[in-house]
């Protein structure tokens, strides 16, 4: 029964923990932040399966680089957690997520 109880436990922490985990925006000012906010959305319309968007919990920002030679001025790095703090990688460079 123990042994119940903690797999119940170890998969709600699994599952809730990474909801917790901030979006990272706050790190940033001025047109930094401006970026961060945009690649935050930009990186939710780039999860697009379904099953992405299930499993996905919170979305993080983990840098904004400046782009040298190009219209857009930022690429921005944003990591989506999924159940039990997998990550996928997004980078959000001129209005275009890869990853």
């Amino acid at each position: 029964m123990r042994r119940i109880v903690w797999a119940v436990i170890l998969v709600m922490i699994g599952v809730t923990g990474p909801a917790l985990v901030p979006d990272g925006v706050g790190r940033f000012a001025g047109e930094q932040r401006r970026a961060a906010e945009g690649a935050l959305w930009m990186a939710r319309r780039h999860l697009d399966h379904p099953a992405e968007r299930l499993l996905v919990r919170s979305l993080r920002v983990v840098e904004v680089a400046p782009l040298e030679g190009k219209q857009c001025r930022w690429a921005v790095r944003v990591r989506a957690y999924s159940v039990f703090w997998f990550y996928r990688t997004v980078v959000v460079r001129c209005d275009e997520a890869a990853g």
